[in-house]
């Protein structure tokens, strides 16, 4: 990773630690966020592996738990700096999501921010 990138990360990762400790978003793409964790010294592991389109996805800053009014289903969300989603995970249960992300990102549990 060329230094100027890992400037940028670690300048979208201020920006979303920021963000966790002052507002929890009650929302990503109309889903209410169930749990957020802001990546930060957290790695991403190589049992998981993130598409979108067929590409892998650049390395997120933050995840988030969310899940859809009236549904059961929980999305697991890979987040931009920006906010924006990078890509996706749909399950059947909270505690699924919950450990796909523990296995993509070891460590992760221990930063869960859950929503009220």
């Amino acid at each position: 990773m060329g230094r100027h990138l890992g400037d940028q990360l670690d300048a979208g990762e201020a920006k979303l630690e920021h963000l966790r400790v002052q507002q929890l978003p009650n929302e990503i793409c109309g889903a209410k966020v169930k749990r957020f964790a802001v990546l930060g010294a957290v790695r991403p592991s190589e049992r998981l592996l993130v598409q979108f389109e067929g590409a892998p996805i650049e390395r997120p800053v933050a995840i988030a738990i969310c899940q859809y009014e009236g549904e059961d289903d929980f999305y697991l969300l890979h987040c931009a700096a920006d906010g924006s989603v990078l890509g996706a995970g749909h399950y059947g249960l909270l505690q699924a999501a919950l450990d796909t992300a523990e296995l993509g990102y070891p460590g992760i549990s221990a930063h869960w921010v859950e929503s009220k």
